[in-house]
Protein backbone atom coordinates (compact mmCIF):
# COMPACT_ATOMS: atom_id res chain seq x y z
CA UNK A 1 0.00 0.00 0.00
CA UNK A 2 3.04 2.09 1.03
CA UNK A 3 4.98 1.62 -2.00
CA UNK A 4 1.61 2.31 -4.52
CA UNK A 5 1.16 5.83 -2.62
CA UNK A 6 4.78 6.35 -3.76
CA UNK A 7 4.66 5.85 -6.98
CA UNK A 8 1.35 7.59 -7.66
CA UNK A 9 3.05 10.68 -5.56
CA UNK A 10 6.06 10.59 -8.36
CA UNK A 11 3.69 10.16 -10.98
CA UNK A 12 1.85 12.80 -10.11
CA UNK A 13 5.09 15.08 -9.09
CA UNK A 14 6.48 13.66 -12.90
CA UNK A 15 3.14 14.78 -14.00
CA UNK A 16 2.85 18.28 -13.06
CA UNK A 17 6.51 19.20 -13.24
CA UNK A 18 5.98 18.21 -17.51
CA UNK A 19 2.85 20.45 -17.64
CA UNK A 20 4.47 23.31 -16.30
CA UNK A 21 7.46 22.96 -18.50
CA UNK A 22 5.44 22.60 -21.66
CA UNK A 23 3.05 25.37 -20.52
CA UNK A 24 6.67 27.18 -19.84
CA UNK A 25 7.82 26.73 -23.12
CA UNK A 26 4.57 27.57 -25.21
CA UNK A 27 4.14 30.80 -23.05
CA UNK A 28 8.12 31.34 -24.10
CA UNK A 29 7.02 30.80 -27.98
CA UNK A 30 4.19 33.25 -27.64
CA UNK A 31 6.48 36.00 -26.32
CA UNK A 32 8.96 35.79 -28.95
CA UNK A 33 6.22 35.82 -31.46
CA UNK A 34 5.10 39.03 -30.00
CA UNK A 35 8.82 39.98 -29.84
CA UNK A 36 9.20 39.21 -33.72
CA UNK A 37 5.40 41.38 -34.76
CA UNK A 38 6.48 44.15 -32.60
CA UNK A 39 9.90 44.50 -34.09
CA UNK A 40 8.28 44.37 -37.62
CA UNK A 41 5.64 47.12 -36.67
CA UNK A 42 8.52 49.03 -35.37
CA UNK A 43 10.27 48.89 -38.39
CA UNK A 44 7.20 49.82 -40.53
CA UNK A 45 6.26 52.59 -38.58
CA UNK A 46 9.98 54.40 -38.44
CA UNK A 47 10.21 53.79 -42.07
CA UNK A 48 6.83 55.49 -42.99
CA UNK A 49 8.00 58.38 -40.59
CA UNK A 50 11.47 58.33 -42.26
CA UNK A 51 10.28 59.14 -46.02
CA UNK A 52 6.73 60.55 -44.86
CA UNK A 53 5.11 57.52 -46.68
CA UNK A 54 1.80 56.67 -47.10
CA UNK A 55 1.34 53.18 -46.06
CA UNK A 56 -0.25 50.62 -48.68
CA UNK A 57 -2.95 48.37 -47.21
CA UNK A 58 -5.52 47.34 -49.60
CA UNK A 59 -8.48 46.88 -49.65
CA UNK A 60 -11.23 44.31 -51.43
CA UNK A 61 -12.34 44.78 -55.14
CA UNK A 62 -9.63 47.78 -56.09
CA UNK A 63 -10.09 49.18 -59.44
CA UNK A 64 -7.06 50.85 -61.52
CA UNK A 65 -8.75 54.23 -60.55
CA UNK A 66 -8.92 53.70 -57.40
CA UNK A 67 -4.89 52.43 -56.80
CA UNK A 68 -3.69 55.62 -59.14
CA UNK A 69 -5.87 57.91 -56.59
CA UNK A 70 -4.04 55.93 -53.66
CA UNK A 71 -0.49 55.23 -54.66
CA UNK A 72 0.40 58.07 -57.54
CA UNK A 73 -0.13 61.08 -55.37
CA UNK A 74 3.30 62.84 -55.00
CA UNK A 75 4.80 60.19 -51.69
CA UNK A 76 6.07 57.04 -51.44
CA UNK A 77 4.21 54.44 -50.49
CA UNK A 78 5.10 51.56 -48.40
CA UNK A 79 4.64 48.30 -48.61
CA UNK A 80 5.18 45.06 -46.30
CA UNK A 81 6.16 41.77 -48.63
CA UNK A 82 8.34 39.70 -50.42
CA UNK A 83 10.82 40.20 -53.02
CA UNK A 84 10.55 37.64 -55.87
CA UNK A 85 13.34 38.60 -58.03
CA UNK A 86 16.22 41.18 -58.84
CA UNK A 87 17.12 41.67 -62.54
CA UNK A 88 18.85 44.10 -64.52
CA UNK A 89 17.54 45.40 -68.21
CA UNK A 90 19.08 48.13 -70.50
CA UNK A 91 21.42 49.10 -67.78
CA UNK A 92 19.20 49.53 -64.95
CA UNK A 93 18.29 47.21 -61.90
CA UNK A 94 14.41 46.22 -61.14
CA UNK A 95 12.93 44.42 -57.94
CA UNK A 96 10.27 41.90 -58.55
CA UNK A 97 8.22 42.08 -55.36
CA UNK A 98 4.50 40.90 -54.32
CA UNK A 99 2.75 43.34 -51.62
CA UNK A 100 1.52 41.06 -48.50
CA UNK A 101 -2.02 42.02 -46.96
CA UNK A 102 -5.14 40.15 -47.54
CA UNK A 103 -6.33 41.87 -50.49
CA UNK A 104 -2.60 41.73 -52.15
CA UNK A 105 -3.09 38.49 -54.32
CA UNK A 106 -3.11 39.93 -57.50
CA UNK A 107 -0.78 42.61 -57.12
CA UNK A 108 2.95 42.88 -58.37
CA UNK A 109 5.68 45.64 -58.10
CA UNK A 110 7.96 46.03 -60.56
CA UNK A 111 10.49 48.99 -59.53
CA UNK A 112 13.30 50.65 -60.88
CA UNK A 113 16.21 50.64 -57.98
CA UNK A 114 19.59 51.51 -57.36
CA UNK A 115 22.29 49.23 -58.04
CA UNK A 116 23.19 49.57 -54.48
CA UNK A 117 19.81 48.28 -53.27
CA UNK A 118 19.68 45.66 -56.17
CA UNK A 119 23.06 44.28 -54.63
CA UNK A 120 22.02 44.42 -51.24
CA UNK A 121 18.58 43.02 -51.85
CA UNK A 122 20.42 40.12 -53.96
CA UNK A 123 22.57 38.92 -51.02
CA UNK A 124 19.51 39.28 -48.79
CA UNK A 125 17.45 37.00 -51.29
CA UNK A 126 20.49 34.46 -51.04
CA UNK A 127 20.22 34.21 -47.99
CA UNK A 128 16.90 33.06 -47.78
CA UNK A 129 15.73 36.38 -46.11
CA UNK A 130 13.30 37.53 -48.91
CA UNK A 131 10.58 39.52 -45.85
CA UNK A 132 10.96 43.62 -46.82
CA UNK A 133 9.58 46.75 -46.12
CA UNK A 134 9.50 48.45 -49.33
CA UNK A 135 9.18 52.52 -50.04
CA UNK A 136 8.28 53.24 -53.45
CA UNK A 137 7.09 55.48 -55.77
CA UNK A 138 4.47 54.62 -58.04
CA UNK A 139 4.35 56.16 -61.62
CA UNK A 140 1.97 53.57 -63.50
CA UNK A 141 -0.40 51.00 -62.41
CA UNK A 142 -0.94 48.26 -65.15
CA UNK A 143 -4.38 46.64 -65.06
CA UNK A 144 -4.40 42.89 -66.70
CA UNK A 145 -7.30 41.38 -67.24
CA UNK A 146 -8.42 37.62 -66.26
CA UNK A 147 -8.84 34.95 -68.50
CA UNK A 148 -11.05 32.08 -67.44
CA UNK A 149 -10.24 29.89 -70.40
CA UNK A 150 -6.74 29.69 -69.52
CA UNK A 151 -7.71 29.92 -65.85
CA UNK A 152 -5.47 33.43 -64.65
CA UNK A 153 -7.42 36.00 -62.52
CA UNK A 154 -6.93 39.72 -63.37
CA UNK A 155 -4.04 41.07 -61.62
CA UNK A 156 -2.47 44.89 -61.31
CA UNK A 157 1.68 45.60 -61.79
CA UNK A 158 2.59 48.72 -59.99
CA UNK A 159 5.56 50.72 -61.73
CA UNK A 160 7.96 53.03 -60.15
CA UNK A 161 11.20 53.46 -58.08
CA UNK A 162 12.56 51.94 -55.65
CA UNK A 163 13.28 54.19 -52.11
CA UNK A 164 14.33 52.00 -49.97
CA UNK A 165 14.34 48.29 -48.94
CA UNK A 166 14.69 47.13 -45.35
CA UNK A 167 14.66 43.31 -44.82
CA UNK A 168 12.64 41.95 -41.99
Amino acid sequence: MKNKIIIIAVLVIATSTYLLLRFSQENQKQIVQQEKVDTVSNTIRKIAEKYNANRYIGRENETTLFLQQELINGRPTEFAGEINDVSTRDGKYYINATPRSIYDDNKTLELQCSKDIADITNKNLASLQNRFVIVANILDIIYSPGNSVEGTEASFVLKGTCVDIIPY
